[in-house]
């Protein structure tokens, strides 16, 4: 119970310390979809972006009637405006239960749903890494991919694995998505679960004390649809 306590308390702070730049929503505008734009107005020529109903978005700074968020798709990163009232907060949904903590394991299991996330050390000679021209001693890129969780500092932690499972049935996500995600805090894990569309989505805060950010995996009617990831301004 202590370490449940700790947990939650923990969560929070990390909510209050960092604010909206690690608030997540999905898409939810009756037309189905949102046009994004590069500029706060309406115009035919400003649109750069069409999202449907249920995309995972990281929104920032409301401005007025316009909120800017950020978000992947097709392995590219994005950024622009939408109306405010076309999002619904990802917390909206009901919080599952039933947490448990182990050394390297933090399982949720709740329902018909077992979520089991495990780290374990960063290995630097099973990757390739390529420093920075300009600063030799900080990393820029590993395995090819922008890096999280560190200010440029080797990582000394990464994901082992995310697994799922919904009804007994496992569910994989793809390598790719657990890559460049270092220093994971497994325990500061949360998942929300959307009876109506059937959608989990898995949050982690992760950090190694400076350069914090949070991703979220969305798995849709047992089925992997797509990772988003916040970073704290």
């Amino acid at each position: 119970m202590r370490k449940l306590i700790v947990f939650l308390t923990c969560v929070t702070s990390l909510v209050q310390a960092y604010g909206q730049s690690l608030d997540f929503a999905i898409i939810s505008d009756k037309d189905g979809f949102v046009h994004v734009r590069n500029s706060k107005e309406l115009s035919d020529i400003n649109i750069i972006d069409k999202l449907q109903n249920g995309f995972v978005i990281n929104y920032l700074e409301r401005d007025g009637y316009w909120i800017n968020i950020r978000y992947e798709k097709d392995g590219k990163e994005f950024s622009g405006f939408i109306f405010k009232d076309r999002l619904k907060d990802i917390n909206s949904f009901a919080e599952l239960q039933g947490r448990s903590i182990t050394p390297n394991e933090f399982k949720i299991s709740s329902k018909n749903i077992e979520i089991v996330l495990s780290d374990k050390n960063f290995i630097a000679s099973e990757h390739l890494i390529v420093n920075q021209k300009n600063q030799k001693s900080l990393i820029e890129l590993i395995d090819g991919k922008e890096i999280f969780g560190t200010d440029g500092n080797l990582p000394k932690r990464e994901y082992k694995a995310v697994e799922v499972k919904i009804n007994g049935i496992k569910v994989l996500l793809p390598k790719e998505t657990l890559q460049n995600l270092f220093e994971p805090t497994i325990e500061y894990t949360v998942a929300n679960y959307d009876d109506k569309s059937q959608t989990l989505y898995i949050r982690c805060d992760n950090s190694d004390g400076s350069a914090s950010y949070a991703v979220i995996w969305v798995i849709e009617k047992g089925k992997f649809k797509q990772r988003c990831i916040g970073v704290a301004m």
